[in-house]
């Protein structure tokens, strides 16, 4: 009877890609966050998923005790997905069927972090208190930057500033 080396018994392993290695490239106590940003990569084209996303979504409180949401990615990728969530948005791109869309700007600071207001929340607000239907319209661009606002135009870009 011929012997058996050990060594020859075992199959050969493939040896594994490094590349292929899962990387946590983010953290995150909240869903919301962790989902826009998940998104931001599946748009890209990179592979990713969130760990420990079905616990959190089950109970939101148990967040903080797994370490959050994790944002995994493959090595390989994880330096072109820090690239594409450090992005920032463009300016100016397509809509279809309207054309060309270009972010306002708020006129005082220059911010793009700016949201156009059409109810006054406020005073419906108070109307729902009274349990009557108030909802008057304001229409208007606020900064949240520096708390600037301003009127719509017509077109629904910036008018005349207005503090």
């Amino acid at each position: 009877m011929a012997k058996i080396d050990p060594e020859q018994e075992k199959e050969p392993q493939a040896a594994e890609d490094p590349g292929n290695t899962p990387v946590v490239i983010r953290q995150y106590r909240d869903m919301p966050e962790a989902m826009t940003d998940r998104m931001i990569l599946e748009a890209s084209g990179i592979d990713c998923y969130l760990y420990d996303e079905n616990m959190v979504r089950l109970d939101w409180l148990w967040s903080n005790l797994l370490g959050g949401l994790k944002l995994v990615v493959r090595q390989s990728d994880a330096e072109d997905a820090e690239r594409a969530l450090n992005s920032k948005p463009g300016e100016k791109f397509e809509v279809e069927g309207v054309g060309e869309y270009e972010q306002e700007r708020c006129p005082e600071c220059g911010s793009n972090d700016v949201s156009c207001n059409e109810l006054m929340k406020r005073i419906a607000g108070a109307g729902l208190l009274l349990a009557l239907p108030i909802a008057i319209h304001q229409k208007g661009w606020n900064c949240h930057s520096c708390g600037h606002t301003w009127a719509i135009a017509e077109d629904g870009k910036s008018a005349t500033s207005a503090k």
